[in-house]
């Protein structure tokens, strides 16, 4: 792989990342309003799965603890 490429897929490796990153930030953020307003975990996770599109196991790693 030549440098030009190198940066290029370095790139997209980033902002792959980012997105990724930024998404985990949003979801993090929901999950502490939706605990602030009262709903029960499987609300959340019921909310985030419609929201993200999200697996169920997947929505219920953002639960601290």
């Amino acid at each position: 792989m030549g440098r030009t490429a190198g940066i290029a897929t370095g790139r997209a490796m980033g902002r792959t990342e980012g997105r990724v990153e930024g998404m985990n930030e949003t979801i993090q953020t929901f999950v502490k309003d939706y605990q602030e307003e009262g709903l029960s975990k499987e609300a959340i996770c019921q909310k985030l799965e419609k929201l993200f599109s999200i697996a169920p196991e997947a929505a219920g790693k953002y639960f601290a603890g």
